[in-house]
């Protein structure tokens, strides 16, 4: 069977039916251009899963039936299959064959001959020994030579004559130079060629050759039997030959413990215990095969990239920068390694998991990874984050779950939602744990209430009084000093401070003057204030195509006052919240856009609600009143009288709370004063320049209070206990001389560490050295005395964490 030289594509190849089916095509027999055309492929962004993705997503049998010329070796129960190479003082012009000028290799392809049959000797169950010629009747099954007739190169499928399994390269192309050289390391198409050419002698046809392979596999990611050369060069057989190999022969154990696959600078750079699986200067692609054992593919090692990192841990997978198509250059899963362990890369990674039970690693505080992406997780599946669960934000994105590591970066777990029954597991550093909640009837703070008098579309950050654990805010509406169409956007919420910008509909010019707005801060739960006043706090994740329906925990008497914010930043697009059929049971809540948009699909949101009974109460002694104008207010300006519940002017939020037209709209205010307010509803006017609306119900809440706000927890058990942790104990069993961060379970107020003294594992003096201490975490380190080394094998150590106190 003939090869080419890189990047000719042979259209006339014609396989003549003798008993080795040598190859006599045009592009074999003649010569032809060897300009190095072995660049590399542009990687563009995307998807990444390009069509040298896993042929088999579903564990379908890999198509190697192209692949199967019917010929192969019959080795004895030995499993041994011989190659010489040609001996010019042995066999000068004597050779069996029909070819002219047949001669001895040089040392270069022997040299690159025995590391392909190396490698391929770990894959299949096949032993291949070297025989030397030392007289004309000894060779090996499969033979290797120069001569004059190939164009480039070709051999004979296995069989019973002479010539069966011989291998013949042109003469001319036994050396460096271009790319096409036979002497040249992995990643070079002459390399590959003699891969190539081992696939033919060992009984592989072309991809072409059989039946039709689909084109977006008939490349060199998946066979280096194909004539379509991408990107650089192949190393190694690939996943299809491999397959193809092992239906012949055998699948060899290999690697058959628990190995971890480490990737250098490059993913085409993969070493197991510091040795390289592929030892070669130039960018190329191998294949990766290991018979059992729980495996971990860790690329930490990998240099930085922006386009990020397709990684496919099915049979098949490709590992690659993203990739359209084809690869430039790349590791691949052979069919049969099943990957359990992942630590990913420093880049925006897309991982994709197989069917074994799949742990993702590499997640950490002191450790930037980029937006990551991981697909098809299921309940087996673990996701490990060395981090606390309040060190992270959770969002929801159609049935994507979202985690935000701060500035580390985000993981994706797409598909989370779809089923409940099937998620992939999170495993946290501290897990997420109930919020502490006091006994029935001790107050805490629960609601911080301010205004802001200078809003616009600059985004801007309110630093809050109290540290809150499970925080919603609400900030709606706006006063009216432009009459640009806008409302409040919270974009980040944390435990002490959100972030805020004025945000306009798509027909305005985002540029919007300054605006007066009040907040309410408020943990999430069911409240009882000073006054026996009811209040219940939550979120729900809302969309634009349907009502999402909330019911009430707490029995409320009548028709209780609704407010709502949407709380998260997942869609940038101009969207607020909408209410309907608020009963003493419930309510519905709607993501409305503007009018010129509202069509159109839009993300899922986070939306906080408060439900408060309605009427005039004091909370701290601070005078409330939550109210709802009923079915009267429209786009015209609308008062709400206070009468004298007020000594000063209040803080004013507000809602529409009914549905009874449905043009796009929310609410406005002026004239906020401690007797009265004006109020209107706005429509925008992105899609006409209609204004008018119908009249509707506004949910108002008035207060006239600044600052933290005290409640009691409603209908709780007292805890039996009132003890506090003053201590955690633990053990560190692999500490070393380099650095590391032990994070504890509680966050304690005052702690010092105790840690001392080491085993006994290396022999140098040593002490374990503590070097920063937080509330919740603590670094140590080994340190050696000046006259030792400062590499220190790892140790065992203990460590108490204590409370200062009696």
């Amino acid at each position: 069977m003939g090869y080419t030289f890189n990047n000719i594509v042979d259209n006339q190849h014609n396989l003549f039916a003798s008993e080795e089916l040598d190859c006599i095509c045009p592009p074999c027999a003649s010569k032809e251009s060897s300009e190095d055309n072995d660049t590399a492929n542009n990687n563009s962004s995307g998807s990444g899963s390009g069509s040298s993705g896993s042929p088999n997503s579903q564990g379908t049998s890999p198509p190697i039936n192209t692949l199967l010329s019917g010929r192969q070796w019959y080795p004895n129960t030995d499993r041994v299959v011989t190659y010489s190479f040609f001996e010019d003082d042995d066999f000068a012009n004597s050779y069996y064959g029909s070819e002219s000028g047949v001669q001895e290799v040089s040392e270069g392809i022997k040299s690159n001959f025995r590391k392909i049959v190396a490698w391929l000797e770990n894959v299949i169950d096949i032993d291949f020994v070297e025989v030397d010629e030392t007289d004309p009747s000894t060779f090996g099954q499969i033979r290797v030579q120069n001569s004059n007739n190939p164009g480039y190169a070709y051999a004979y499928y296995p069989g019973f004559t002479s010539r069966s399994g011989d291998i013949h390269f042109k003469t001319g192309y036994d050396r460096l130079g271009d790319t096409n050289g036979f002497q040249h390391d992995a990643g070079k198409h002459g390399y590959m060629t003699i891969v190539h050419e081992l696939g033919h002698a060992l009984g592989l046809a072309h991809t072409f050759s059989g039946t039709v392979l689909d084109p977006g596999l008939d490349n060199t990611d998946n066979s280096v039997m194909t004539y379509n050369f991408t990107g650089h060069s192949a190393g190694t057989f690939m996943a299809l030959d491999v397959a193809a190999l092992q239906s012949l022969y055998g699948a060899k154990t290999h690697n058959n413990g628990n190995t971890t696959y480490t990737f250098g600078n490059y993913i085409d750079q993969v070493s197991v215990n510091g040795v390289s699986l592929v030892d070669t200067s130039h960018r190329t692609k191998q294949l990766l095969w290991d018979s059992g054992g729980v495996d971990t593919l860790d690329f930490r090692g990998l240099n930085h990239q922006n386009s990020g990192f397709h990684l496919d841990l099915r049979g098949g997978g490709m590992l690659s920068t993203t990739f359209s198509g084809t690869t430039s250059y790349s590791s691949s899963i052979a069919y049969g390694f099943e990957v359990e362990n992942l630590i990913n890369s420093s880049s925006s990674d897309k991982i994709y998991l197989n069917n074994a039970a799949n742990e993702i690693m590499g997640y950490n505080p002191n450790r930037s990874t980029g937006q990551d992406k991981i697909y098809y997780g299921t309940s087996q599946d673990t996701l490990i984050l060395d981090y606390a669960h309040y060190e992270v934000t959770e969002s929801q994105s159609g049935q994507n779950l979202i985690i935000n590591l701060g500035g580390n970066g985000s993981v994706e777990l797409v598909d989370y939602y779809a089923d409940p029954n099937n998620q992939i597991q999170i495993s946290y550093a501290i897990p997420p744990t109930p919020r502490p909640e006091p006994p029935e009837g001790i107050d805490i703070v629960i609601a911080e209430i301010g205004q802001i008098s200078n809003l616009d579309h600059n985004n801007q950050t309110i630093v809050l009084d109290h540290d809150f654990v499970n925080p919603v805010i609400l900030a709606q509406p706006l006063s009216f000093n432009d009459g640009g169409v806008a409302i409040a956007r919270i974009t980040d919420i944390q435990s002490d401070r959100f972030s805020v910008e004025i945000q306009e509909a798509s027909n305005e010019d985002g540029i919007h003057t300054v605006e007066t707005f009040s907040y309410l801060v408020l943990e999430e739960g069911i409240w009882e204030l000073s006054d026996g006043t009811i209040i219940e706090v939550g979120i729900i994740n809302a969309t634009n195509s349907s009502w999402s329906n909330i019911n009430f925990s707490y029995d409320f008497v009548d028709d209780p006052v609704v407010l709502t914010q949407i709380q998260t930043n997942n869609d940038s697009n101009f969207v607020k919240t909408r209410h309907n059929n608020i009963t003493q049971d419930g309510f519905e809540v709607l993501l409305e856009k503007d009018e010129a948009n509202n069509g159109t699909s839009y993300g899922i949101e986070t939306v906080a609600w408060m439900a408060i009974s309605s009427g005039t109460g004091s909370w701290d002694g601070n005078t409330f009143m939550a109210g709802n104008t009923g079915d009267q207010v429209t786009h015209d300006w609308h008062t709400i009288d206070f009468g004298n519940a007020f000594n000063n002017t209040p803080k004013f939020l507000g809602n529409i709370a009914s549905y009874y037209g449905p043009d796009p709209s929310g609410l406005r205010y002026q004239n906020l004063n401690n007797g009265n307010v004006q109020i209107k509803i706005e429509e925008d006017t992105s899609a006409d320049s209609e204004i008018g609306h119908t009249t509707e119900d506004v949910d108002y809440l008035a207060i006239e209070a600044t600052g933290t706000l005290i409640g009691s927890t409603y209908g709780l058990i007292p805890p039996t206990s009132n003890d506090p942790i003053i201590a955690q104990l633990g053990q560190v069993t692999n500490l070393d001389h380099n650095n590391q961060t032990i994070v504890l379970d509680h966050d304690f107020d005052n702690p010092v560490i105790f840690a001392n003294p080491l085993s006994y594992n290396g022999p140098a003096p040593s002490i374990a050295r503590i070097t920063d201490i937080q509330g919740d975490r603590f670094s140590v380190e080994l340190q050696e005395p000046s006259n030792e080394d400062g590499t220190h094998a790892e140790e065992t150590v203990s460590f108490l964490a204590l409370e200062e106190g009696i």
